[in-house]
Formats: structure tokens, C-alpha cells, sequence
């Protein structure tokens, strides 16, 4: 998953972020990322995958390196790579 977060997410992606903090985390999860870099991760047991998917998009959109001509996407849901290259 790492060389696939890599492309979708460009070299600056958090991949400790991914790897330590989202991966071990409780689902329902989703971790969304735009080719600038900027990255977002929600998990929340009473939240439905629909809620933390759209929370981790907004939370990707937020960061300082996001860029609107490159869009968040959704990269994982739960332990599942949802991303197509």
C-alpha cells in the first residue's frame, strides 16, 4: 500500500500517519489524500464509512499543501485500498 500512497498522495504524503495511526485504528476509517501531499484520516466507532469518508476529505482539503486543481480522494476505507490508479 505504501508505493500505491506514494502516486495517489505524490512523495509527501504522511506515510508514518498512515502506517501508525490510521492503520491500527478503530473502524469504521477512511484516509484521503491529493497529489500535493496533503492528506486527511477519520475513524470513529459511531460514525457510519459515508460520515468518515466525507470527514477525512474535508480534513484533506484543509491543509496548508492542498491545491483545488488537485482534489482529495479517498485512498482506504477501512483496511481496504479503495484507490485505482
Amino acid at each position: 500500500a505504501v508505493s500505491s500512497l506514494k502516486i495517489a498522495g505524490g512523495n509527501d504524503t504522511c506515510v508514518s500517519c498512515f502506517l501508525e495511526k490510521y492503520g491500527p485504528a478503530e473502524t469504521p476509517k477512511a484516509f484521503a489524500v491529493s497529489k500535493d501531499g496533503a492528506f486527511g484520516a477519520r475513524w470513529k466507532s459511531s460514525f457510519t464509512v459515508d460520515e468518515v469518508r466525507e470527514a477525512a476529505l474535508r480534513s484533506c482539503r484543509k491543509k496548508s499543501s492542498y491545491r483545488p486543481e488537485n482534489p482529495c480522494v479517498v485512498f482506504f476505507e477501512n483496511d481496504k485500498m479503495v484507490w485505482k490508479p
